[in-house]
């Protein structure tokens, strides 16, 4: 019998009400699983000792987070399929792309979006498909697709920016693109920050400025959440635990440990000595109790009483990274650095997926006047939960120190790629690659910097520098003189200015601004030699 008519409107009507509010519950249920990712982290960290059973509960509230975002998503997904199926909307297309893509199903997502193109291409399903292919390292195809949006709608500043980053290709014409950047900065354009460029990461990078580590122990499991796969990794956690000697020391159930932990988190170092001691004389085999004891004395400034517990920690728990951690730290900072060193290294040799051991290793040996490039980009290369672009730019100095530019602009850019909507990111790669001549490439990141609000006089003054390399005086003149507004004393900003007025035409402006250009360069050249001549007259240190 046939479907009345107003049985299928009901049913439309419905479908409808899903689509609109599905997608709603289905965000917040993978908010709330973020959330609980993040909290479980935040406890591995175990500072205070009784972190271990937040941990186990929070593994079970990742569970059944997991097992609503994926109920919630079956219902949207179920919608979403029969909207494309019913309007071939590229909208509805792009909807269940990303729904499967946040869920960590990326092949299925380019499936979906490979199907829609087919149908009725637009600029939105080519975008999504770039950031599906270049978060899944296609780089080379991802750069195709970024071009094919930006063929469909020449003027969107987004995808002209795109359509340049991944671009390796020697001989391929970019005029396009650069005229597209060029055109959005002449009208003022300002980008929203945070949302321009897709980011499909689960929890993205500027969720922390620092990094964040992944424990060596529970590294398997946020490898696969890295990988999509979080089932996987929701049965490694749990694996991880059974093992931890945060959860399964039996110490940790002593009333001695409990006051001692309480006046811990109270902030109470002192008073906390004496329970500790007590806990440990107890339970003299337990890891934990001297790890605490150790933390404990450290932070009164008790150096040789906190290393000698730590030591007995490590003894107790050869695999225990906090212990070996918590020893390097410290010796740091008791400036006993050559110790540290050793710890760490020793550490890496035991755990060598100890990121945090090579992270720190690094920072030593730069204490001790060492060349810590090799561990900075070991560093670099380890997986982070997030702020791993403190990282990389931490690494570009040293790379840049020691003239290594090659290994700077490759530093600097997968930091653009970790968070491509950070300005300043976009802005010190595109400073970079100007010095070392590189004009398109420089040009696409200072203006995407410029589009998100984050440009200064520094790259006002590369980007004008490029526009009259290029040809365009006007341009030129406009970025100088933004430059100048911000900081009126960059001469190197009125040269550009007058060179570019010169060119117009306007050759008396053009004579003031060389003039000036003349008297800041000579004032600034005497400052320099002034404070050259007091530094080289004051006595030296004595030895």
């Amino acid at each position: 019998m046939p479907i009345p008519p107003t049985r299928l409107l009901r049913v439309a009507a419905l479908l409808t009400v899903i689509a609109v509010f599905a997608p709603r519950h289905a965000n917040a249920q993978r908010q709330t699983f973020i959330d609980q990712l993040i909290t479980f982290r935040l406890l591995l960290f175990g500072p205070y000792g009784d972190e271990g059973k937040g941990i186990v509960n929070t593994i079970d509230r990742l569970s059944a987070s997991l097992t609503a975002w994926d109920e919630s998503l079956r219902l949207q997904e179920r919608a979403l399929r029969l909207q494309v199926a019913n309007s071939m909307s590229a909208e509805s297309a792009v909807a269940l792309a990303r729904l499967l893509a946040d869920r960590g199903r990326l092949a299925d997502a380019l499936v979906e979006v490979d199907s829609a193109l087919a149908a009725r291409p637009t600029r939105q399903l080519h975008t999504l498909r770039g950031g599906l292919l270049a978060h899944m390292g296609r780089d080379a195809e991802a750069a195709d697709a970024y071009f094919r949006a930006w063929e469909f709608e020449g003027s969107n500043a987004v995808s002209a920016y795109l359509a340049l980053a991944l671009r390796t290709s020697a001989g391929t014409d970019d005029s396009g693109p650069i005229g597209a950047l060029v055109e959005a900065q002449r009208r003022g354009q300002r980008l929203p920050v945070g949302s321009s460029i897709p980011d499909l990461r689960l929890i993205p990078d500027r969720a922390s400025k620092t990094p964040v580590f992944v424990p060596a122990a529970y590294a398997d499991g946020f490898d696969a959440v890295a990988a999509g796969d979080y089932p996987r990794a929701l049965r490694s956690f749990r694996a991880a635990a059974a093992r931890d000697p945060l959860v399964i020391d039996r110490a940790l159930q002593s009333n001695e440990k409990s006051l001692g932990i309480s006046r811990l988190r109270a902030g109470m170092m002192v008073e906390a000595i004496g329970p500790l001691e007590s806990a440990a004389a107890s339970n003299v085999n337990s890891s934990e109790a001297h790890r605490l004891l150790g933390t404990a004395h450290g932070a009164i400034g008790n150096d040789s009483l906190a290393v000698g517990h730590l030591r007995r920690a490590i003894t107790l728990a050869p695999d225990d990274e906090r212990s070996r951690l918590a020893l390097a730290r410290v010796l740091r900072d008791a400036r006993r650095l050559d110790e540290a060193a050793d710890s760490l290294r020793e550490t890496l040799l035991h755990i060598p997926r100890s990121t945090e051991a090579r992270w720190m290793l690094a920072n030593v040996r730069e204490g001790l006047g060492a060349d810590a490039t090799g561990d900075l980009q070991a560093a670099a290369d380890v997986p982070v939960i997030a702020g791993k672009s403190d990282l990389y730019w931490r690494a570009s100095e040293v790379c840049d120190r020691r003239q290594q530019f090659e290994c700077v602009v490759e530093l600097l850019r997968r930091r653009v790629r970790l968070d491509p909507n950070d300005p300043s990111a976009h802005r010190q790669l595109g400073l970079v690659l100007n010095r070392l001549g590189r004009s398109d490439a420089a040009f696409a990141e200072l203006a995407m910097a410029d589009l998100l609000g984050g440009a200064d006089a520094d790259s006002l003054v590369a980007t004008g520098q490029l526009h009259l390399e290029a040809g365009r005086f006007a341009d030129a003149e406009s970025a100088t003189r933004r430059a100048l507004a911000l900081q009126g004393d960059r001469y190197e900003a009125r040269y550009v200015l007058g060179r570019a007025l010169l060119r117009q035409g306007r050759t008396a402006e053009a004579r003031e601004q060389l003039e000036m250009f003349q008297r800041l360069r000579d004032r600034a050249m005497e400052a320099q030699r002034r404070s050259f001549e007091a530094s080289a007259q004051r006595p030296a240190a004595p030895e």
